[in-house]
């Protein structure tokens, strides 16, 4: 039995019908579309029983992130010996990459809209005491570098629920301007300025190897910025955190992008290690 067979007879969905359109999210464990016998319709996230404990740390996450308002609820988490999986309610709308491509003309009012979503999130996710630690998840130092980069950092501003994955492929437009965010595999609680500051690493590093997010990124930045500080006011000392984030950013991609895009992705991060602007400079000509 594949993976996908094993996650839908332990979640008892035996005879349930995955989604004819390619599969949702990142490369490593993809969200499927999945509806039941009943007409319900859910998320599927599916991962060998060696990545259990992302399972487990995604289901925790998505739990406070559905109380808070701010994602879809959690119907079932499995982890055993042939298969780990998470399902949740599917978030019904468009990914704000569709609405992008469909829509450009208008990056400005989405790019606003998500700012504003996040600094909402961070808002509801204050002192929650639910929140859980970034120090084993995907924001745990991977090299001397990112270690330093942490040390860098000036005392927390706002402990609060961050994502660290908020980009337009996790991010469900719901109504006109309303969203929803999904793939919590990453959160916890930290400083907010490092969820908008790698939310600014992943566009503007990552962006332009996603198809046409290249010709979006200087827009979308300045304005998704704009829409976080409207409702925020203005971030301070945000320089040591871009750097962290590009650093994190870079460790996370290199993988799974070619040669050339990695070195363009270096070459910007460099210019922000010479920088203090906010956003920084390498975003406007990534």
């Amino acid at each position: 039995m594949t993976l996908m067979a094993h996650a839908l007879d332990a979640l008892n969905l035996t005879g349930a019908l995955v989604g004819p359109e390619a599969p949702l999210g990142g490369s490593s464990a993809p969200v499927h579309r999945i509806s039941g016998a009943d007409g319900r319709v859910f998320a599927l996230r599916v991962r060998p029983p060696q990545q259990a404990l992302a399972i487990v740390r995604e289901a925790s996450n998505a739990r406070l992130a559905a109380e808070l308002g701010v994602g879809p609820r959690v119907v079932g988490v499995h982890c055993g010996p042939k298969v780990a999986c998470l399902l949740t309610e599917w978030v019904a709308g468009s990914s704000l990459v569709a609405c992008l491509v469909k829509e450009p003309q208008r990056i400005t009012v989405w790019a606003r809209a998500a700012g504003k979503f996040q600094a909402a999130m961070h808002d509801a996710g204050r002192g929650h005491p639910g929140l859980g630690q970034l120090d084993v998840g995907w924001a745990r130092p991977h090299s001397a570098a990112e270690v330093h980069r942490l040390q860098q950092l000036p005392p927390c501003d706002v402990a609060t629920l961050v994502h660290l994955d908020f980009h337009p492929m996790n991010l469900v437009v719901t109504g006109d301007a309303t969203m929803a965010a999904v793939d919590w595999v990453n959160a916890g609680v930290g400083d907010r300025r490092l969820d908008v500051a790698r939310t600014v690493a992943c566009m503007a590093l990552d962006g332009p190897t996603q198809g046409p997010f290249g010709f979006w990124i200087p827009a979308f930045v300045a304005t998704f910025v704009q829409g976080y500080e409207e409702s925020v006011g203005a971030l301070s000392d945000m320089a040591p955190f871009v750097r962290w984030a590009a650093e994190a950013t870079l460790r996370d991609v290199r993988p799974k992008r070619s040669p050339e895009q990695v070195a363009r992705m270096e070459a910007v991060a460099r210019r922000w290690d010479e920088s203090a602007a906010w956003p920084p400079d390498g975003a406007s000509n990534a």
